[in-house]
């Protein structure tokens, strides 16, 4: 089995809740509470489109690097 990095985001209540709009959502408090209620793990096996999953999973590793190179 491959061996696994895990990488973790802060997002603001205010950039969860812009990210909702750009999606027709309202972020309600009770969407907030069970937001952040515990760490949420991407489940890439949603994005069905495999092209769109490989381009999500390199722009974070890309993300990653470019933090390590600071």
């Amino acid at each position: 089995m491959d061996e696994k990095i895990t990488i973790t985001a802060e997002f603001s209540q205010t950039d969860v809740a812009a990210a909702l709009l750009c999606l027709g959502e309202e972020l309600t408090p009770e969407i907030w509470e069970q937001v952040k209620a515990a760490p949420s793990k991407i489940d890439f096996s949603k994005i069905e489109d495999k092209a769109e999953r490989m381009q999500v999973k390199l722009g974070l590793i890309c993300l990653l690097f470019g933090n390590l190179a600071d």
